[in-house]
């Protein structure tokens, strides 16, 4: 059985594989977040894009957060990096929460994360460049490290 090669996570890595499928899949049409981290709010997160509001620019920047907390393939960042920059494409993530969806015990219920936008997207992409990006990261639950 082989076993995965892991790669070394940096946010060096982290921009150049994003630049790289920024090219290959989005013709470069998908601004490269003005942060990248290696953390995320709650342990079991993957990778998140938030926003950043900045008064200065008077609009919306991005960061885009990949977690330490697991090995990583070249194969696994790639299509977790992919499935980011679907949110960044279709700038998602700067829509804020309803009343309903702030509320601490109800709220979370009514958050969808991923609409039609993205699912059409992804499906897009995966169709034409078989990538086998998901809504979920499931096959990153073996590889938690911490």
């Amino acid at each position: 059985m082989n076993r995965p090669k892991y790669i070394l996570l940096t946010k060096t890595a982290i921009r150049e594989m994003f630049d790289e499928c920024n090219r290959q899949y989005f013709n470069n049409s998908v601004e490269l977040p003005i942060r990248v981290d290696m953390w995320t709010p709650q342990k079991k997160i993957v990778a998140m894009v938030r926003p950043i509001w900045s008064n200065r620019h008077k609009r919306t920047k991005a960061a885009l957060h990949i977690s330490s907390r697991y090995r990583w393939t070249e194969h696994n960042l790639r299509k977790v990096i992919l499935h980011e920059m679907i949110h960044l494409a279709i700038g998602d993530y700067k829509e804020p929460l309803t009343f309903i969806q702030r509320l601490p015990l109800v709220g979370r219920f009514f958050i969808t994360q991923h609409d039609d936008r993205f699912i059409t997207l992804m499906n897009e992409l995966n169709t034409q460049y078989n990538l086998g990006i998901t809504v979920r990261a499931k096959q990153m639950r073996k590889e938690f490290i911490r």
